[in-house]
């Protein structure tokens, strides 16, 4: 892409032989690239994986982009069949980006629903400058969760639609810099079966109480037989016509 942003990108391809040549004679002290957050989906013996990265040279930022691979399953493990990645230089959203280690769920966050609607509100909950705990947070959820996040300007409708990546870097640096806490006021669950509903109602306020509202959250949730998983996430806020 060209370095203002703008205009058509330039295309290159290379074979893998190519491509590790130009690597390993490349004189640069390092190379690091992160991916923080592959989303990875797997059709029985194929595979897709893609994701934003951050490319560095030594410890100087050079570019990013998004990377696609796709993959099938040999009987010696995956192999990359190819990839494709963009090059770009308008790049403050990914140094921003939160890197999420896995760890495993906690039984008392997931073993009850009352437990893990007191984790959902737990992990995004924080004073000023008190890092959220997004790795706990990301073992609430199933892989492809979906959050809608309602809001109205100008008498317009607007539906915010993110994964949990997207999530995490919209709302990370608002959570930390003001401050914000978030706590249930109410809830009404419906449950049948192995699926349940849930309409939690919320208040949250920052820590200056500069902003302070109310809504409901609108939660999806399943039982696989050995823990909650919630599948979804809506909101919508408290307003004058709402």
């Amino acid at each position: 892409k060209p370095r203002d942003g703008k205009g058509l990108s330039k295309t290159r391809g290379f074979s893998a032989e190519v491509f590790a040549k130009n690597i390993s004679e490349a004189k640069a002290p390092e190379f690091l690239e992160k991916m923080p957050a592959p989303d990875v989906k797997i059709f029985g013996d194929l595979a897709i994986v893609t994701g934003r990265y951050t490319f560095y040279v030594g410890d100087k930022f050079s570019h990013c982009g998004t990377n696609t691979f796709n993959l099938v399953r040999t009987d010696s493990g995956w192999k990359v069949v190819n990839g494709a990645s963009t090059l770009e230089f308008q790049c403050d959203r990914d140094l921003k980006a939160v890197e999420i280690p896995k760890i495993e769920a906690d039984p008392k966050d997931v073993s009850t629903i009352d437990g893990i609607i007191k984790a959902f509100y737990e992990t995004i909950s924080g004073g000023k400058g008190v890092p959220r705990q997004w790795s706990r947070d990301k073992t609430l959820y199933m892989p492809d969760v979906r959050f809608v996040g309602m809001s109205e300007d100008k008498g317009k409708i607007k539906a915010g639609i993110m994964n949990h990546s997207q999530y995490v870097n919209a709302t990370n640096e608002f959570f930390v810099s003001e401050g914000f806490m978030e706590r249930e006021l109410n809830r009404i669950v419906r449950k049948f079966g192995n699926i349940a509903h849930v309409f939690s109602v919320y208040e949250f306020m920052t820590e200056g109480k500069t902003e302070k509202t109310r809504g409901v959250n609108s939660i999806e949730l399943f039982w696989d037989g050995t823990r909650w998983w919630i599948s979804a996430a809506s909101w919508d806020e408290e307003r004058p016509n709402n």
